[in-house]
């Protein structure tokens, strides 16, 4: 009797187990399958989504070819159309010239800004204009030195005192107009007979 129950026990049990690893594959198939269909689906809804913008697209082309192509008011819409675009690549020209007149502009203006702080950075002081004027007008052994007061302010040199002639004053200014960093010469000088000049 035991040996009896062993042997069908035995091959019951392998029974099921083989029952259920069969399900178990089926099932996983059957989930293969489904993942494997579902792009599908997802493609075929993009397939018909294409499809149906296609065919909008090509209805409002029809839409507008009816509408150029009419028989009695075609050809005034068709004039009207291209005023129309013309109109707006004008205004677009404006535009794009505008701003860049702009932008060049704004280029221009910062460039020249920045020119002028470099000027200033390297103008002298004042002092050391005054001595870069004085070296120069006084190098010559003719020059006339003691008889010419030089004086700078903001990078503006005035020349004082009596000299001889009138050449001889317009070669001491020539000669403070080279100086580098020198902005401008005001000659308050003269000639022994006339009065001397004041500042402004």
């Amino acid at each position: 009797m035991k040996l009896n129950t062993a042997r069908i026990r035995v091959p019951a049990k392998a029974a099921r187990k083989g029952v259920s690893r069969y399900g178990a594959v089926k099932h996983a198939q059957g989930r293969i399958a489904v993942r494997r269909r579902a792009p599908q689906s997802m493609a075929s809804g993009r397939a018909v989504a294409t499809s149906g913008g296609a065919l909008l697209a090509a209805a409002g082309t029809g839409v507008a070819l009816a509408y150029l192509v009419d028989p009695q008011n075609g050809r005034r819409r068709r004039h009207v159309a291209r005023d129309r675009a013309l109109a707006t690549m004008r205004r677009g020209k404006r535009d794009v010239v505008r701003k860049l007149d702009h932008v060049s502009g704004a280029a221009a203006g910062t460039a020249h800004d920045v020119v002028n702080a470099a000027r200033r950075e390297q103008r002298p002081d004042d002092l050391t204009l005054t001595d870069k004027v004085q070296s120069t007008i006084f190098r010559a052994a003719e020059a006339p030195k003691g008889r010419v007061n030089v004086n700078a302010e903001g990078g503006v040199i005035y020349l004082r005192g009596e000299l001889d002639g009138a050449k001889q004053i317009r070669d001491v200014v020539a000669a403070a107009n080279r100086v580098e960093g020198v902005r401008r010469v005001v000659s308050l000088l003269h000639m022994p007979a006339e009065p001397a000049p004041m500042k402004d």
